[in-house]
């Protein structure tokens, strides 16, 4: 008995010195994938010392005398704090999660890769001008040396037992399309619903069912939807002899995203303020996550009084200051909800199923065979939902050649808000309602993203009508030029808000099209309480913001657009 409990007490010790060396292991492994916080590093293609410092909230500033070098120490940043978050994004875009993830992540990818944006963003970098290639690869090569700088590979990738790959400048555009996919996707199968309802029970029925607006709306040009009147009684009739039947399709049973809608921003013009600078509020609300989507950071380029201070909020995989100030202007968003797409009606044995191409994508597996997936394409984008014997394929703005590039990085040098609405309506990132305020006082509000231009006919008379099925000779064939896009400058009132709601009404709606509007609710309240004051200051601004934020959620960043130092 002595000798066993001996020998018991000595495999406890040997286990207990075990489990203590395996935790002190794992400390120290991941202390040394923690980033880099002191010291100096040599990176190639740097052109001049760069300096990148934090605060006590963690937020970083880099300094530096060219703009491509700050450039590349963001991306270094990115890599060094937020790489296995960059490394999700470009693998969910692609449909590329089980590589890493394995077999749980198999219907995600399966979904994602019928869109195949891997081989169409290859095909977009291809695409994009020289300019925008030039800051996307100085991006990537901060990201790889911020990458390589580890002295042991992130955490994340010890636990699930794998190599961090290299990133790709391609893989800068896959994170434009996921949130593409994010912020638009949730749309598709409502949308593809309404249409089939809409024809089986028709437009005076589905127009008083499904209303475009209502007396919620605030709309910034201050439109108003009339109610639609109340159908006949024959209409309103369930009876199957009478109820108007347009199409005989079944209406499916689809998925539907849960869709967190909620983000609100607002301005206030120089002629309201107590300094003559104009203020903007914004407040983007995604998915609650951790780490948080955005990366706070702020950018100092160039010496001297020349040199320019850019603050606010990165999305890591992107080369720019997403929504901030530059101390001229300052830019918030809001997603816009517009019709971005249309669902195109193949029917078995027409001309245009006979153009339907199978292409096999191979989906790899981590611990699993690979798994082979046939995508079905039209030449316009993929057959994504069948209903009874007609497939429905997708024409979406993002498949489109031009749809992404980097000319949103231009608005962080942006010195006017002439120039800032410019750069908006010739950017290719998901389409945004844009809020501008600048130094002199100005605001404006427009759509940011490309917007594709629709022929004369029956898609084009109507946002309401937006999205029906449609014949391929009535997809959009150009973009829309930046003086057709649509712009309110100060407004009289020197107010401006948006909250994911209806923005205009007439040729401006039409543009846009309805892509689910937000009830004007959120958007209403602003209006009010923007309303209800009669001059503001950073201070009063603010506090504005915090009794929304009561009401609506709210409780945004506030940038002033001033030559001094910004807010």
């Amino acid at each position: 008995m002595r000798r066993l409990l001996r020998v018991g007490g000595r495999c406890l010790l040997a286990i207990t010195v075990l489990v203590l060396a395996i935790f002190v292991c794992a400390y120290f492994m991941m202390r040394a994938s923690l980033p880099a916080l002191e010291g100096e590093i040599k990176s190639a293609g740097v052109r001049s010392p760069v300096t990148a410092t934090r605060d006590k909230q963690g937020t970083v500033s880099i300094s530096a005398k060219d703009a491509l070098d700050a450039i590349r120490v963001l991306g270094f940043v990115h890599a060094q704090e937020r790489f296995f978050e960059m490394d999700l994004a470009r693998r969910s875009a692609a449909g590329e999660l089980s590589a890493l993830l394995g077999e749980a992540t198999i219907n995600i990818d399966k979904e994602k890769r019928r869109h195949r944006l891997r081989a169409r963003m290859a095909a977009k970098w291809q695409q994009i001008s020289v300019e925008d290639r030039e800051w996307t690869s100085a991006y990537t090569q901060g990201v790889n040396a911020g990458l390589t700088a580890f002295s042991v590979r992130p955490w994340q990738y010890f636990v699930l037992r794998t190599e961090p790959e290299p990133w790709r400048e391609v893989d800068s555009l896959l994170v434009v399309g996921e949130m593409y996919y994010m912020l638009q996707s949730g749309g598709f199968d409502a949308r593809l619903k309404d249409i089939l309802l809409r024809h089986q029970i028709g437009d005076p029925l589905f127009d008083w069912l499904q209303p475009a607006g209502g007396t919620w709306d605030a709309a910034l040009d201050g439109s108003v939807i009339a109610p639609t009147p109340l159908p006949s009684a024959t209409l309103l009739s369930v009876r199957k002899d009478s109820a108007p039947v347009q199409n005989a399709a079944v209406t499916p049973t689809l998925p539907f995203a849960d869709i967190a809608v909620g983000s609100n921003n607002w301005a206030v013009g120089g002629a309201i303020t107590s300094h003559g600078g104009a203020i903007l509020a914004d407040d983007m609300h995604l998915g609650i996550g951790v780490p948080n989507i955005w990366f706070r950071a702020q950018l100092m380029i160039g010496e001297g009084a020349s040199a320019r201070r850019i603050v606010g909020v990165t999305l890591p995989g992107g080369p720019a200051i997403v929504v901030g100030s530059n101390g001229n202007v300052a830019w918030g968003f809001t997603n816009g909800y517009g019709q971005w797409f249309d669902w195109v009606a193949i029917a078995p044995g027409s001309e245009l199923a006979a153009a339907v191409k199978t292409i096999r994508e191979t989906i790899a597996v981590k611990g699993a065979p690979s798994i082979e997936l046939d995508v079905r394409e039209a030449p316009f984008g993929p057959i994504l939902r069948t209903v009874g014997t007609t497939d429905y394929a997708l024409a979406w703005t993002l498949y489109r050649e031009g749809a992404v590039n980097a000319q949103a990085t231009k608005m962080m040098f942006t010195k006017t808000i002439d120039e800032a609405i410019l750069v908006a309506q010739q950017s290719g990132i998901p389409h945004q309602n844009v809020v501008l305020a600048d130094s002199a006082g100005n605001v404006a509000w427009t759509i940011m993203g490309r917007i594709p231009v629709y022929p004369a006919g029956p898609n084009a008379d109507s946002h309401t009508k937006r999205g029906l099925l449609t014949a391929t000779e009535k997809l959009p064939t150009e973009w829309l030029a930046p003086d057709k896009y649509p712009l309110i400058k100060n407004p009289a009132d020197a107010r401006l808000w948006t909250a994911n709601n209806r923005q205009l009404g007439g040729e401006g709606g039409n543009i846009i099209g309805d892509g689910g509007f937000d009830l004007g609710a959120r958007a209403g309240q602003i209006r009010d309480r923007l309303r209800e004051q009669k001059s503001f200051d950073e201070k009063n601004c603010m506090r504005s913001s915090w009794t929304m934020s009561r009401v609506s959620s709210s409780a945004g960043q506030s940038w002033r657009s001033s030559p001094r130092r910004p807010n």
